[in-house]
């Protein structure tokens, strides 16, 4: 799967990645929408963390659940904040 990370310390951009496994209080969240923040531009510019992917704030879709999650089911859309 792609994600979008740091490339390098000043550089971002898309690179591949195994897809996450869903442990028990997971949720797989496929996103529809991903906005970058004050947070990952400070990364991006400030430190030299190769593959860390970025955009944490995003809407998306419900792909699975873990065992014990029980206020989200696949389908469900999100809103994932910070």
């Amino acid at each position: 799967m792609k994600g979008f990370a740091m490339l390098s310390k000043g550089k971002a951009g898309w690179i591949e990645k195994d897809a996450p496994t869903c442990g028990p209080l997971d949720a797989i969240i496929r996103p529809t929408a991903v906005a970058p923040c004050s947070s990952d531009t400070s990364i991006i510019n400030d430190l030299d963390l190769p593959n860390v992917i970025l955009g944490h704030e995003s809407l998306g879709i419900v792909e699975e659940v873990g065992e014990l999650v029980t206020k989200f089911k696949p389908d469900d859309r999100v809103v994932v904040p910070c």
